[in-house]
């Protein structure tokens, strides 16, 4: 699982903190910083032989989606 000690192996430790912080807070990320996760657990799953990769969103309705 790409959890958070695969992040820190695969991650510059500024752009781990600053994701940490968008956790935290609720605010987004930087276009940088996506891009630099998304090339992080492209490279991690590619290393372990994942071949196929596929985006699963649920979007939220109702109460739900509320923020």
């Amino acid at each position: 699982m790409f959890d958070d000690a695969a992040m820190a192996a695969k991650l510059p430790a500024a752009v781990v903190q600053r994701f940490n912080e968008c956790l935290i807070t609720g605010a987004p990320t930087t276009e940088e910083d996506q891009k630099a996760i998304s090339e992080a657990i492209f490279e991690w799953a590619w290393e372990r032989g994942a071949i196929d990769f596929a985006h699963w969103f649920f979007p939220l309705r109702g109460s739900l989606a509320e923020t």
